[in-house]
This record gives C-alpha cells, sequence and structure tokens, in this order.
C-alpha cells in the first residue's frame, strides 16, 4: 500500500513557485511603465540693483517657470514677496494668459524698491548698518490635476548695501602769496566716506565771507574719487587779482572772522547717473593770515 503524499511537504513547494510567479509579474509590469516626467519647476536666475540712491534701491529680479512636460501647460498661479529677515516687506501676484510650450520655460521679470528711510524706521536695528538682508520669495500653483494643490516654490537671499551721509568738514584757509598785486590762498575741505562702496564728488560750490565782506566764490573741480571707508580732502586754489578784493584782505587785520558756505553733490559708480545727494554745510570760525 502507497503512502500519500504529506500535504505539509508539498505546501512549501506550492507557495514558493507563486512567489516566482508573482516576481516575475511584477517585473515586467515595471518594465512596461514608462518613467514619469518631472514635474514645472519655478527657478530665480539673478537679482540685480538698477537704481541706487541714498534714499531707496530698485531691483530686478529674473525669474524662470520651467514645464518639463511634453506638453503645452497654462502658465501657474504666481505671487512674490519680499522679506526683511523673518519680517514681509512687499508682495504682489503675477498674472500672466499665456500657455508654456512643451520643455520649455516662461521668463518672468520682478522689480521691486527697498525704501531705506522706511525700513530704518521699522526696523531700527539696522539703523547704521552696512547693509540689508533681505529674501525673495517666489511661489507658484498650476492648474493641472494632480498637482494643483501643490505649491512650487523659489528663494534667493541677498544683501541691499545701506548708504550713510558721509561726513564733510572744512579744514580752513591757508595763504600762499600775498601783496598789494595779488592774493593767494587755499580752502580745503574733508570728506569722511563711512560706505561699503566708493564716492565722487560731483560739485562742490562755496561762498567764502570773511569779516561779512565776499573773498570767494565758486565750484571746486569735480571728479575726486573716495574709496570705500576712506577720507579725502578737496583742496581749492583760489587767486585773487581784484584791487577792491585785495585792499579788503590786507586792511582786514591779523585774525579774520569767516564762513563757508555752500553744498556738497556726491553720488557712487553704482548709482543712477547724476547727482545721487546733496550735502550744504556752513562753517563759521577765525583765522589769522600770515604766509
Amino acid at each position: 500500500m502507497k503512502r500519500k503524499p504529506c500535504l505539509m511537504r508539498i505546501l512549501p513547494v506550492w507557495f514558493f513557485v507563486l512567489f516566482l510567479a508573482g516576481l516575475v509579474l511584477v517585473l515586467g509590469a515595471c518594465r512596461s511603465v514608462p518613467n514619469l516626467p518631472e514635474e514645472p519647476k519655478i527657478s530665480i536666475d539673478s537679482v540685480s540693483i538698477t537704481e541706487f540712491s541714498f534714499k531707496e534701491a530698485k531691483f530686478l529680479a529674473k525669474v524662470n517657470v520651467h514645464n518639463n512636460y511634453a506638453i503645452a501647460i497654462p502658465f501657474p498661479e504666481m505671487e512674490w514677496e519680499i522679506y526683511i529677515g523673518q519680517n514681509p516687506l512687499i508682495g504682489q501676484a503675477v498674472k500672466k494668459d499665456m500657455k508654456i510650450s512643451a520643455n520649455s520655460s516662461a521668463p518672468v521679470e520682478v522689480s521691486f524698491v527697498l525704501d531705506y528711510g522706511y525700513i530704518t524706521r521699522m526696523w531700527k536695528h539696522l539703523a547704521g548698518a552696512d547693509a540689508v538682508p533681505y529674501q525673495i520669495v517666489v511661489g507658484a500653483r498650476f492648474p493641472i490635476p494632480l498637482i494643483e494643490k501643490k505649491t512650487f516654490t523659489a528663494t534667493f537671499k541677498g544683501q541691499a548695501p545701506l548708504p550713510k551721509a558721509p561726513v564733510i568738514a572744512f579744514k580752513g584757509i591757508k595763504f600762499n602769496s600775498l601783496n598789494p598785486a595779488k592774493v593767494e590762498f587755499t580752502l580745503t575741505w574733508s570728506v569722511d566716506n563711512k560706505n561699503m562702496f566708493g564716492l565722487v564728488i560731483d560739485k562742490l560750490d562755496y561762498r567764502l565771507l570773511v569779516n561779512n565782506s565776499l573773498w570767494a566764490s565758486g565750484l571746486a573741480p569735480a571728479g575726486i574719487i573716495i574709496g570705500s571707508r576712506k577720507s579725502s580732502t578737496i583742496p581749492v586754489q583760489v587767486s585773487v587779482n581784484s584791487a577792491a578784493v585785495i585792499q579788503k584782505i590786507l586792511s582786514a587785520g591779523k585774525t579774520i572772522s569767516y564762513s563757508c558756505e555752500g553744498e556738497l553733490g556726491l553720488s557712487s559708480e553704482g548709482m543712477k547717473p547724476g547727482t545721487a545727494l546733496t550735502l550744504p554745510f556752513s562753517y563759521r570760525n577765525t583765522a589769522d593770515i600770515k604766509l
């Protein structure tokens, strides 16, 4: 009489066969599924300062919306926001009635202004700082099934230079020649630039009064460059040939009282063309007439 095969011995074999069959089916299915395309993406490619003054800076950010699909897609619902630290400053929505072609990108230009006066009033710890740290955040949602609830974001962190008004001082009068035919003297100013960028002297308009009498007036030579965090002097040579003025100078006595008034115009190579800041000045003192 033959023994019947034991069920406990047969079951493990069948389980192994079924496992192999299932593995073959799964591998075959995986081979037949094509690679899923990349989702769309947002990028901030560059941020630059387009205009710069002692009051504000204007920026231009170049953003790109990348369509990685093989079909055209609608332009997303997009918003951008500027942060100072963790605090939102300004923001705006971007709307475009267009489609982005398959496997291509749509450029977007985002312009914004940083008002230095407003920023230093709102964030007092930045007063006196060299730069303002800022962050741009761009978010977009695509009206496409499967990703319509997902927000795609891009960020950029930067530093905007925070301008400081330079310190100007009048250093006094130095007489070089003193005779009845001609009087020559030098007027000297100093300018202390506390900024992290260089400054250019565009103009220096002055009037020198001695004992309430006008001795000299005019414009100093322009174009003097003051480097970052450096000081410079501005000497102005004055030559007087007028007999009437020379007579006043020679009869003024050994010690004179003078006042020097005017205004200084400055800009920077990074600023928009033209004078960006005008500083008035007025100094009063006494000086000895001597060579």
